[in-house]
């Protein structure tokens, strides 16, 4: 019984991966339309987390219960998961974007299942395994293969995705770290109250805010408040829920449903064509994303990596 349900908790654990980089996905797109409405790199940084800070202090009544269960020994490791995790990776997500483009910016930050990999086993003590490492490289694989041959390179942009892409790795890893001592819903609201508090003493934030308070046209507060909810809030909600009931190496490998949503959606939306490369990465990426699904952890690995 015990078993039935740990793995119906996993293949849970998967949809709710795969639908927050549904949602993540998303971003680039989003991203964009506010660097073409005039806003930097930085600025959309800084207002993606103070909106949705914003609408997190306003909800905080719904999940009080959870909010009432924090204590002060918990700051350091919530903190250090928050300003590593979230801020430090979309700080470095939407310089890479603005320097490089969407589509490496994406693929860089899809760098992240090798440093997850490596940070799981030393802070988690999840085991590196073959098929964790075949995962990881047909994961990576195919992101390079969707990339756009045609992309601008930039030296200091690439150094900005990869940064994206270590940071996106910690805030899986030390979130799972924290949601082994913590409820989900408090993990998400330090991960990004924690970082909304630190953008309120950097300049880009009140130029952003002096820029959407000047008058901006009604689709730019559209695009802003999408990027806060549908783009953070909810991705980041499911994810750190799921792990709690998968490890977070392959969390990690499931969430290439991002840069396979944002190239799927500049084929349909950007009317950006898709060549052989792009196709033949899309099919190592959903071949990755299933087996990952269906190749379970053996029932003793997956308590041990609830319980620890």
């Amino acid at each position: 019984m015990k078993h039935t349900t740990m793995q119906r908790h996993y293949f849970l654990g998967c949809i709710l991966v795969v639908i927050a980089a549904c949602c993540w996905g998303l971003i680039g797109l989003m991203g964009t339309q506010l660097n073409q409405a005039g806003f930097s790199g930085l600025e959309v940084a800084s207002l993606r987390i103070a909106l949705a800070s914003l609408v997190l202090i306003v909800s905080s009544p719904l999940v009080w219960h959870s909010l009432r269960q924090f204590q002060f020994k918990q700051l350091p490791m919530l903190s250090l998961q928050s300003l590593l995790g979230v801020l430090m990776m979309t700080l470095f997500y939407f310089l890479a974007v603005q320097s490089i483009g969407a589509a490496l910016a994406v693929a860089l930050l899809y760098t992240a299942p090798v440093w997850s990999v490596i940070l799981a086993h030393f802070l988690l003590g999840e085991r590196i395994t073959p098929i964790g490492v075949v995962l990881t490289l047909v994961t990576v694989s195919g992101v390079a293969m969707c990339l756009n041959s045609a992309a601008p390179m930039n030296g200091t942009g690439i150094v900005y995705g990869l940064l994206a892409g270590f940071s996106y790795a910690c805030f899986g890893v030390l979130g799972k770290k924290a949601v082994n001592n913590n409820p989900p819903s408090l993990v998400l609201y330090s991960s990004v109250l924690i970082s909304g508090l630190a953008m309120l003493f950097t300049p880009f934030f009140h130029t952003a805010v002096d820029k959407m308070l000047a008058g901006v046209a009604p689709s730019v507060w559209v695009v802003a408040v999408a990027i806060a909810v549908i783009g953070t809030l909810v991705p980041y909600g499911l994810y750190t829920k799921a792990l709690q009931w998968m490890p977070a190496t392959r969390a990690q490998v499931l969430t290439i449903f991002e840069p396979l949503t944002a190239v799927l959606l500049a084929a349909v939306i950007l009317r950006e064509p898709l060549g052989w490369s792009q196709y033949v990465g899309i099919a190592m990426i959903l071949a990755a994303a299933l087996f990952n699904a269906l190749n379970q952890p053996k029932p003793s690995m997956a308590l041990s990596s609830q319980q620890a």
